[in-house]
């Protein structure tokens, strides 16, 4: 099973492969990784985890398709 952290690192892999806005991929994934750092995904999981990350991704770029499911 992975951890948050690289679930969360295979996503922003993901993102910076074949993300649609190209510039965004460096804000998107110094947001992400941030937080990351802070322990702000620590004690999250399944639904909760992939909820919190949407929103924070939302955050720095408000498209609808970016998602962590």
């Amino acid at each position: 099973m992975l951890s948050n952290e690289q679930m969360i690192g295979q996503a922003l892999d993901r993102i910076a492969a074949g993300y649609v806005f190209p510039a965004k991929v460096a804000d998107l994934d110094a947001a992400i990784r941030r937080r990351l750092a802070a322990g702000e995904y620590d004690n999250l999981d399944g639904p909760a985890l992939c909820e919190t990350v949407t929103a924070h991704l939302q955050e720095v770029c408000p498209d609808k398709h970016l998602r962590l499911l």
